[in-house]
């Protein structure tokens, strides 16, 4: 899932309670991806994001006065969706509730910003970091994506750090307000990416799915850094 800082950590919350959150939110988080891509560069980016209930209701049984309620978790990332020209709607799953969003975009350029800001640590135009960057506290995106372009060709690559340091032992060893820190870790997550490309696929890195003109990813939580890329014409 995607989440931005909310502005009660940079407020300045405990640092038991920022510890706490960073780890909830980081184990039980889902965060797809999916951007079409055509001849003229224009497309869609539909993403998914989303945390688990588990690490929800944990979090609202154990908040104290500097803690804010769930719903602020997500009131941020609506804000950075919109400033970005998208849409943001709330959805609930069997174990998730977060937003589906919904970008337009007009260039690669502005693909990738509004991939890197959401998935990233790339601060959007509302100032605000994306989730690896904030929320999580971590330096290292999630998702850094680069996408180019010539006459003939169209390229992604990419970067994707899905956790990978999670389950170091000394990422699981919080224990504050009486959470089983361990027991979230094992709702686990995914991180899922997808392009369209243009035109018939060229290459791409050895993790790649490829259906048709779409090449994609599935990480789940923990698995090791990889770094991506797939290449296509472009034109069909």
């Amino acid at each position: 899932m995607v989440v931005v800082t909310p502005r009660w950590v940079r407020r300045g919350a405990t640092t038991a309670a920022l510890l706490l959150v960073a780890v909830m939110l980081t184990a039980c988080v889902e965060a797809n991806s999916q951007s079409a891509i055509g001849s003229d560069l224009k497309g869609t980016t539909k993403m998914r994001v989303g945390v688990a209930k588990v690490a929800l209701a944990n979090l609202a049984a154990n908040r104290d006065a500097d803690t804010p309620g769930t719903d602020d978790l997500f009131n941020g990332l609506t804000r950075q969706v919109v400033a970005l020209g998208g849409t943001a709607m709330p959805y609930e799953s069997g174990d998730y509730t977060g937003l589906d969003i919904l970008f337009g975009f007009t260039s690669l350029e502005e693909m990738q910003r509004q991939v890197n800001t959401v998935l990233g640590n790339t601060a959007d135009v509302s100032g605000m970091p994306g989730l690896a960057g904030g929320a999580t506290g971590r330096a290292n995106p999630l998702v850094q994506i680069r996408a180019t372009s010539t006459d003939a060709r169209v390229r992604i690559d990419g970067n994707v750090d899905p956790l990978s340091t999670i389950n170091d032992s000394s990422a699981t060893s919080v224990a504050t307000g009486g959470v089983n820190v361990v027991g979230l870790l094992s709702n686990g997550g995914t991180i899922a990416l997808a392009f369209r490309m243009p035109g018939a696929i060229i290459a791409t890195d050895e993790l790649a799915d490829t259906d048709g003109t779409t090449a994609s990813w599935s990480f789940d939580i923990g698995d090791n850094a990889a770094t991506i890329f797939v290449e296509s014409q472009r034109n069909a």
